[in-house]
């Protein structure tokens, strides 16, 4: 965007998407309702960080920090120690590796070229390569 007036280009639906919608505006028997469109927390925030930038038009993403192992510290700056916070367990490692390895084919449908850069990563999808080599392959 150029200025303030300028609006963002529009999010682009699915038939599928714009059926389920449809079908939520059906049920409630309200044609005023709208979408609102969110990334929010609880999860894996690559994940939805991934899927944001997809969604933004990207053309390609890099994984980076993205171990999903649990034998691994879980954040680059380690082990969540304030009151009240957690750490990720194996069981939603799994659940985050099955995301975003079962997300690949789609991407790779949408022309988004992935590659991963975490030397240590359990994600089994998208090609491993050094932070280097993956900058100037993006930038080509």
């Amino acid at each position: 965007m150029n200025d303030m007036t300028e609006m963002p280009a529009p999010l682009t639906f699915s038939d599928n998407a714009a059926a389920k919608v449809k079908s939520l505006i059906d049920e409630e028997g309200n044609p005023d309702l709208k979408l609102r469109v969110f990334v929010t927390g609880g999860g894996c925030s690559g994940f939805q960080l991934v899927n944001l930038a997809a969604q933004a038009g990207a053309r390609g993403i890099v994984l980076v920090g993205f171990d999903m192992d649990s034998s691994q510290p879980p954040h680059w700056y380690g082990k969540n120690t304030w009151p009240g916070s957690s750490n990720p367990k194996e069981r939603s490692f799994v659940r985050w590796r099955r995301a975003l390895d079962g997300a690949a084919a789609t991407l790779s449908k949408l022309s988004i070229e992935v590659v991963n850069v975490s030397e240590t990563s359990t994600l089994t999808a998208y090609p491993k390569m050094k932070l280097e080599d993956a900058l100037w392959l993006l930038k080509a």
